[in-house]
């Protein structure tokens, strides 16, 4: 008869491995979390002393976006956290362009209600804290049984968008990006 080996020391033996990572379509690079990249954040962490993250709503190539509660309006918040040492005038940008008068397009860009800075182990980061968007444009075409939107809402989206569109060049503002890369940014002549 030949002796069995007890699980102790089947695991005591058993050669150590290298954490293996999946990546989920949809989400982010893990490899994106990495010292002046973007900061580690966990359902239910609180920033600023105030917003209680709820759900992640996206993530893009300069930030991650998260539902927050604010916990002393008691509302949810949307969190734009961005890469370390961004150093990005987005709040600045969106700032000026809710200064001085109303357009009805104005309503289209996306309003700073607070913003702060947080610090991790990937660096300094900039969080812009905005009302939260009702649905991506490819969650609602998603949610669509054909993958595309109705006339009346195709023209909508459209109409929309050229507004903001006019809104921002009326302001003298432009969206540019680099032609060799995806990246891209909300710049102003002044």
């Amino acid at each position: 008869m030949t002796p069995v080996a007890s699980q102790s020391a089947i695991n005591a033996t058993a050669p150590a491995t290298e954490p293996r990572y999946d990546l989920l379509e949809g989400t982010e690079s893990a490899y994106a979390y990495r010292p002046g990249g973007l900061h580690p954040i966990d359902i239910g962490d609180i920033l600023a002393d105030r917003y209680s993250i709820v759900h992640k709503l996206g993530h893009g190539g300069w930030s991650t976006i998260w539902l927050a509660k604010d916990q002393q309006l008691q509302k949810y918040v949307a969190v734009k956290l961005g890469i370390a040492g961004s150093g990005s005038r987005e709040i600045e940008i969106l700032e000026q362009l809710h200064d001085g008068g109303f357009a009805p397009a104005q309503s289209l860009i996306p309003r700073v209600l607070d913003h702060f800075v947080v610090h991790g182990p990937n660096g300094e980061h900039n969080a812009i804290v905005m009302e939260p968007a009702m649905v991506s444009l490819y969650d609602a075409k998603d949610r669509s049984n054909i993958w595309l939107f109705r006339l009346p809402v195709a023209r909508a989206i459209a109409a929309q968008l050229v507004q903001a569109v006019a809104f921002l060049h009326h302001r003298e503002f432009v969206h540019c990006g680099k032609p060799s890369s995806s990246n891209s940014a909300l710049v102003s002549r002044s």
